[in-house]
């Protein structure tokens, strides 16, 4: 069953298929993760005054990874991960189609990840890499704090593009999921990417926008995945 509830509301996925390439397979450049278990500690939020949007984009940018998954089938799907400790990182489990190798990529940086947590129902998987070499975000807050209207921002890696910036408020609210509704870019290929508030903390994992409208897309609380057992 995967994605459950998205195929439910009629939401259109972000990941992307890769393009056929010449460079090794995913996953061939490194050696296999060993396989952690829960999520640490989660980060407190921050509490100070509003940053320029490109003090949030180059701060983020250490902790976003783009990813490369390849099914059985050998299609290989691109989207984007979330570094959230020294080697953890939160993103859609709709990217990670079969159990296939798993990259990790970051400029020249490449390392092989595996897949440690899943919850398919609500679309929230956790990847692991065997050394701690990741930054992770400075901080993360909680939903109850969250409210409509907030200035917000995807920062993610297109279709294994370079990393973007986009930039909105959130539209909406839904606890019981839970999920944040925004107005801020979701391109394709950009699932598992941040959404990240006006100071600089995580609050969702960018997952889906709605099929007609470009401009409604939904994030993943970032919050909730503590809770995954």
């Amino acid at each position: 069953m995967r994605s459950t509830i998205w195929i439910a509301l009629g939401l259109l996925c972000l990941a992307a298929e890769a393009p056929a390439r010449d460079d090794p397979p995913v996953g061939a450049r490194s050696a296999a993760p060993s396989r952690g278990s829960r999520l640490g500690a989660m980060p407190a939020s921050l509490g100070a005054a509003d940053l320029p949007a490109g003090a949030i984009f180059a701060e983020a940018r250490r902790s976003i990874w783009a990813v490369r998954a390849a099914a059985s089938n050998g299609v290989v799907t691109q989207g984007s991960a979330v570094a959230v400790s020294s080697h953890q990182l939160l993103t859609t489990c709709h990217l990670l189609r079969g159990e296939g190798a798993i990259e990790i990529r970051q400029g020249a940086a490449r390392r092989r990840a595996s897949l440690i947590l899943r919850d398919e129902r609500l679309d929230r998987c956790v990847l692991a890499v065997g050394e701690p070499v990741l930054v992770p975000v400075r901080a993360v807050r909680p939903f109850r704090q969250v409210g409509v209207g907030e200035r917000v921002y995807t920062i993610s890696a297109p279709a294994g593009a370079e990393l973007r910036l986009g930039e909105g408020v959130v539209t909406g609210l839904d606890p019981a999921v839970p999920i944040l509704q925004t107005n801020a870019p979701m391109l394709p290929g950009s699932s598992g990417g941040a959404l990240v508030d006006a100071r600089g903390n995580l609050v969702g994992i960018v997952a889906f926008r709605a099929r007609e409208a470009h401009s409604l897309g939904f994030a993943l609380v970032a919050e909730s995945y503590w809770s995954l057992p």
